[in-house]
């Protein structure tokens, strides 16, 4: 979990925000940190990555959430549920996803999430040794794969990240206007800003460009 801070001026206003890159899945550790960020300071909004996925594909965006939660055993609650949990006011940073963007999510998450189980109901069919051994591999790949993708910052790896089916560099921008249109309208001293780490440095960059050149 990357903290961020950042002060902007708005007319004869001053307006901190504290931005946070989260993994979005959170061990112990990081949950613990989250309630320590919530009580030592005072926000009056958060803003939040949160995009709008329509049913199935949030169905089973969900599903895949919970699987990778489970591998990883990062089950812990995370930043934006202790959040909501305070009373903290929370506005979105995404409206709906383009279906585009859906479509390829949905493949992505059935590949990931379902390829497995045809492999394991394929070991059934050839007795239960095949599909134990099956079972065995294929849960450690994932293991693996889940804990390599935290350890090494997978979401900062722009030669991965630009292979997934979601448009990295447009949510960037979409995000950077939507929070910038946050801090013209909303009357607030301090903010909490939840992004996910893929995107927190392209936002930053964004955000100290439009305000450096107002001064």
């Amino acid at each position: 979990m990357q903290i961020e801070e950042m002060e902007v001026k708005t007319g004869s206003n001053t307006k901190k925000l504290v931005f946070v890159g989260e993994f979005h899945i959170y061990n112990n550790n990081e949950s613990n940190e989250a309630r320590k960020l919530l009580d030592k300071h005072k926000f009056d909004y958060g803003f939040f990555e949160s995009p709008n996925i329509r049913e199935p594909t949030r169905t089973l965006f969900n599903l895949f959430f919970k699987y990778s939660q489970i591998l990883t055993r990062r089950n812990q609650k995370t930043l934006g549920e202790l959040a909501k949990e305070s009373g903290m006011t929370i506005f979105g940073l995404e409206g709906k996803l383009p279906i585009k963007t859906e479509i390829g999510l949905s493949f992505f998450v059935l590949f990931f999430f379902f390829a497995p189980m045809f492999i394991f109901v394929e070991g059934v069919s050839k007795g239960l040794f095949s599909f134990i051994w099956r079972f065995v591999v294929i849960l450690l790949i994932y293991t693996v794969g889940f804990n390599w993708a935290i350890q090494n910052n997978f979401d900062d790896n722009d030669e991965l990240v630009k292979f997934l089916p979601v448009n990295k560099v447009n949510r960037d921008e979409i995000m950077s206007l939507t929070l910038m249109k946050y801090i013209k309208e909303k009357d607030f001293k301090k903010a909490l800003v939840v992004v996910g780490s893929s995107h927190l440095s392209n936002i930053l960059e964004r955000l100290k460009a439009e305000y450096n050149n107002k001064k």
